[in-house]
C-alpha cells in the first residue's frame, strides 16, 4: 500500500474554509484496497505535524480504515512526507 502525491491534499494557512483546500486529493483511490472510495463508505484522515504550517489529508474507505487498523500509521507517516515534499516546493 502507498500513497501517492494525487491521493494527499492540503492546507498551507490555518484561515483556509475547510471547503477550500491549497491542493484538493484529486485520486479516489483508497490506498488500502486501490477501489474508488464513495461517499456512503469514506474516512478522512487529517494530520497536523507541530513542527510545519501545512494540514494534509487523504481519504480511505471507512471500512477498509477499520478491518486494517495497523495500515494507517503507515499511511499516516507517507501522507506527512509527502506534505512535506508537495508544500516545501
Amino acid at each position: 500500500m502507498q500513497l501517492s502525491a494525487k491521493q494527499i491534499g492540503y492546507y498551507v494557512s490555518a484561515s483556509q474554509p475547510s471547503d477550500q483546500p491549497s491542493k484538493e486529493a484529486v485520486d479516489p483511490a483508497c490506498p488500502i484496497c486501490g477501489e474508488p472510495w464513495t461517499e456512503e463508505d469514506v474516512r478522512s484522515h487529517s494530520l497536523c505535524p507541530t513542527d510545519r504550517s501545512f494540514c494534509v489529508f487523504y481519504r480511505t474507505h471507512h471500512t477498509c480504515a477499520m478491518n486494517n487498523e495497523a495500515a494507517i500509521p503507515v499511511l499516516d507517516a507517507q501522507a506527512l512526507e509527502l506534505g512535506r515534499k508537495v508544500t516545501a516546493s
